[in-house]
């Protein structure tokens, strides 16, 4: 079963920016529209509690996200397809080896790009508050 509401859910394609040294190429990614399960799945990802003492009995917490690992986690969810290849022009699969050879302006280039169709994983929201 799949709701009515989330059936027409959005991909959204991007090409990738051109490389340093002007190789030209073709390279799109598409990113998906997340729903409340995709939310829910990433916020859930990476969280390192630990609880600190303080006056009184009372406790803090604090929670470690890895940056680096978060990029990937978001890229995991939303990247439904691209069409890099290798060396030998084979495609290659979305994977986190194939993540880890991106440059870094690309990952970076790339957590925008999902950050921009999916804003709920980065703390954002598409619904925008309607003033009385």
């Amino acid at each position: 079963m799949k709701l009515k509401v989330s059936a027409n859910y959005g991909v959204k394609t991007f090409k990738f920016p051109e490389l340093p040294g002007g190789m030209d190429h073709d390279y799109e990614v598409q990113i998906k529209e997340v729903t409340q399960g995709d939310v829910a799945k990433y916020r859930n990802l990476g969280k390192k509690i630990t609880y600190i003492a303080r006056e009184d009995e009372k406790f803090a917490q604090e929670q470690e996200f890895p940056s680096g690992d978060l990029m990937y986690a978001r890229a995991e969810i939303c990247v439904i397809s691209w069409n890099l290849d290798d060396e030998s022009g084979k495609p290659v699969r979305f994977s986190r080896d194939a993540w880890d050879q991106l440059p870094p302006e690309w990952a970076e280039w790339l957590d925008d790009q999902i950050a921009g169709v999916n804003p709920n994983l980065t703390g954002g929201s598409k619904n925008s508050k309607k003033e009385d």
